[in-house]
């Protein structure tokens, strides 16, 4: 048996997450990680979540797209960055990503 801080430690592949959330597929919720659409940890190059994480996609695709993408864009919104510290050059590469 497993404590809950040791439970927050064990970390599952996607495929796990998929079949334990009833998403669509692992592929499904690696391309909702790499959009930021809810929590999960890379090792490396590979996304791994914890039972709380499955949790939280659960509780995301409960939600449904239309009320995601309100919290996302109210989200981007109140979490403005001072960018003063960058370069020229990643200044104008992170508002290239923006316009794309």
């Amino acid at each position: 048996m497993t404590t809950p801080a040791e439970a927050e430690t064990e970390t599952f592949d996607l495929a796990y997450a998929a079949q334990k959330s009833g998403a669509p597929s692992a592929d499904w919720i690696r391309r909702k990680l790499n959009a930021n659409a809810f929590r999960g940890r890379r090792a490396g190059r590979e996304w791994r979540m914890t039972e709380s994480d499955i949790a939280g996609l659960v509780a995301w695709m409960a939600r449904g797209p239309e009320v995601a993408a309100e919290t996302n864009a109210a989200t981007e919104t109140s979490t403005q960055l001072d960018h003063s510290g960058l370069t020229p050059t990643s200044r104008r590469r992170l508002e290239q990503r923006r316009t794309h």
